[in-house]
């Protein structure tokens, strides 16, 4: 994602081009950045490409009619993302998996985790937690299953809310697909897998967010750019933590 690359990159040139400027513990910087005036021009270069990933347009909604049940739910999107892989694994197995891997199964997740908890670490119950399904997890509290088509689709979502700590209060997939107050963003999010035949299967992810106002949808692109790298990176491995459960039940 673009804007996603100029944020990042604009910013790490800016701090490149910073530390480079400071000296005593980082003279070695100064010294390969050259004058100073050099570092200065650096980081104002950095700084205008991460305020151009920010001011970057937002690309127009999409309206994908893939054929899967999340299209019941959000047939229209304002951002999304999408990833894939191959399993060597039946169906059935891998739908499992899906309902079965924990947050301690997903690499890079735990660090997240740990960085969010009010004491810096992880006690008896949060260890225990992290010990639990995934999916249990996310639509005992937050999420709300949409929909489901055992050993094919399943499908689950949340309401939120930009201007307060908490989401909407919806409780069922008919309010969740009839919800239009302003504020707020629709997230929905799938896991499908489709036979390939001969012992595999593709699995995919797709994650759908939907706002309810102009003002909401211009607000979120800019969290959504934030956002997006470390959200693809936990998809991706999440995916690899199904397919690693999958594959050694199948073994």
């Amino acid at each position: 994602m673009l804007p996603s690359v100029l944020i990042y990159g604009g910013a790490l040139l800016a701090l490149a081009a910073a530390a480079a400027v400071l000296g005593g513990a980082i003279s070695w910087a100064r010294r390969r950045a050259g004058p100073p005036w050099r570092a200065a021009v650096v980081a104002l270069a950095g700084a205008a490409l991460a305020t151009l990933g920010f001011a970057w347009p937002i690309s127009a909604p999409r309206t994908p009619a893939t054929g899967q049940l999340i299209d019941r739910f959000l047939p229209t999107d304002d951002f999304h993302e999408f990833h894939s892989a191959r399993l060597r694994a039946t169906p059935a197995r891998t739908f499992a998996a899906i309902h079965a891997v924990t947050p301690s199964e997903i690499r890079w997740l735990l660090p997240l985790f740990w960085m969010r908890s009010p004491r810096g670490g992880f006690g008896p119950a949060e260890r225990e937690l992290l010990r639990q399904p995934m999916l249990d997890l996310m639509t005992r509290r937050d999420f709300l299953v949409l929909a489901e088509r055992p050993g094919e689709e399943y499908v689950f979502g949340t309401v939120l809310g930009l201007e307060r700590a908490e989401g909407a209060a919806v409780s069922t997939p008919e309010e969740f697909g009839e919800f239009a107050d302003p504020g707020f963003a629709r997230v929905a999010m799938n896991f499908k897998v489709r036979d390939l035949g001969a012992g595999g299967v593709e699995l995919t992810t797709e994650t759908r967010v939907s706002c309810t106002d102009a003002v909401t949808r211009r607000k979120f692109g800019r969290y959504w750019r934030l956002i997006y790298p470390g959200s693809s990176i936990i998809r991706a491995e999440w995916l690899d933590a199904i397919r690693r459960r999958a594959e050694a039940s199948a073994g």
